[in-house]
């Protein structure tokens, strides 16, 4: 700590020598001065003044300022620097020929760490020094790790977004999808697939929760989809994988219960079938034929909440028997099909229940034609006002007529 940078402002020039020579004799060599407050913002670099201007500012450990100047006082100049992101936790211990509390309480409430009063004592003032560079250490620190978790917690997000799917545009389907995150990451994840020429699997997941541990239960969950949704065509059977997962993974594992919401549907384009299951999730939107719209409704609980039922597959029975099952939504089409999935984030964002939530997306459903269109009117006024208290993510679908 005696390399520490101490810059000195007081706009007595005796005073500022006798600190200067106090603290040199302490074993502090590396000492500036400033004979007021508006000298030492321009040394600091928030303001051009004089001898400074142009130059790169010097970096500070600690200011011992007076608290009482001509033009500014040691008080403003401490509220100057706490407005400034990169000093405001630079720590000012104030000196003060005034020892009335209220000057004190102003000091410290305006951003001292700390104060002295006049005359300095020796012992006292590098008492007060060597306790706050301690802590502008111990904050150095914390802010450099803060930094790094952010930079880890960056990279994370775009690993995650970089699993997303990118839109699917071709003659017979277009399938879109879009993000917005409450936190750096999301416990929120979309994907489609092609099982076949013909046949394309989609699903939208809404794990529990927020942030770091969310975002964890996610990507395992998108490990394991591709291989299910091309394995299965069943969205049955996707909603009974998923539920398998959770359930071994995190509760008989860890003991702790995690749980996700889910809409999974597969579009056959041959036969103009759309079979769809939702585990505890919002209801989605169906539109055929430009009819009336159709509920995407739960039909069975969240996966993870319960042990799997009995499904055999070929020849092999998974799980137990305690997860309620119910036959798949089976939709079919004659001319065309628009499809929108949205998670939880979308009804919160909106303040109204499920029901009134899927009445007004029915009527964009009506309105706009291309899935990038649904995308767009839905997500980009939420994306200009950018405050949000949960994540949402949405998946817009379009079979267009012949």
């Amino acid at each position: 700590m005696k390399k520490s940078h101490i810059l000195v402002v007081d706009d007595d020039k005796v005073f500022r020598c006798l600190i200067t020579k106090i603290l040199n004799r302490a074993g502090y060599a590396h000492i500036s001065t400033a004979s007021s407050a508006e000298e030492a913002l321009g040394f600091l670099g928030l303001i051009a003044s004089g001898d400074q201007k142009g130059q790169k500012p010097e970096p500070v450990d600690l200011i011992l300022m007076d608290m009482l100047m001509p033009g500014m006082s040691g008080i403003e100049m401490c509220r100057c620097l706490q407005q400034d992101e990169q000093l405001r936790f630079l720590p000012v211990i104030m000196v003060t020929a005034e020892d009335r509390r209220e000057y004190i309480q102003e000091a410290l409430d305006g951003g001292a760490v700390d104060y002295i009063v006049k005359p300095v004592e020796a012992v006292v003032l590098q008492a007060r020094l060597r306790v706050a560079l301690r802590l502008k250490k111990e904050m150095d620190r914390r802010i450099r790790r803060e930094m790094e978790i952010q930079q880890q917690l960056h990279l994370a997000r775009r690993l995650q977004e970089g699993l997303m799917p990118g839109p699917l545009c071709n003659p017979e389907i277009a399938i879109t999808g879009a993000a917005l995150y409450s936190e750096k990451l999301t416990g929120d994840l979309y994907y489609w697939v092609q099982v076949s020429p013909l046949c394309y699997g989609v699903i939208l997941v809404d794990v529990m929760g927020h942030g770091i541990p969310s975002a964890l239960v996610c990507m395992s969950i998108r490990s394991l989809l591709a291989g299910i949704m091309t394995y299965s065509r069943d969205p049955g059977e996707v909603i009974q994988e998923l539920n398998r997962h959770m359930v071994q993974l995190y509760r008989k594992r860890t003991g702790t219960s995690y749980y996700l919401t889910a809409v999974c549907l597969f579009v056959d384009l041959e036969k103009r079938q759309i079979t769809c299951v939702s585990a505890g999730h919002p209801p989605g939107i169906c539109l055929i034929d430009d009819g009336e719209p159709v509920l995407l409704e739960s039909s069975c609980p969240p996966v993870g909440m319960m042990p799997a039922v009995p499904v055999v597959r070929r020849g092999a029975p998974l799980g137990t028997d305690r997860y309620i099952h119910t036959p798949p939504l089976v939709l079919h089409y004659q001319h065309s099909a628009k499809i929108l999935l949205y998670t939880d984030g979308l009804v919160d964002y909106c303040g109204q229940s499920y029901q009134e939530t899927a009445k007004v997306l029915a009527r964009v459903l009506h309105e706009e034609r291309s899935a990038d269109d649904f995308v767009d009117y839905i997500m980009e006024p939420i994306r200009v006002r950018q405050r949000i208290t949960d994540d949402i993510s949405l998946i817009a679908m379009n079979i267009p007529g012949p």
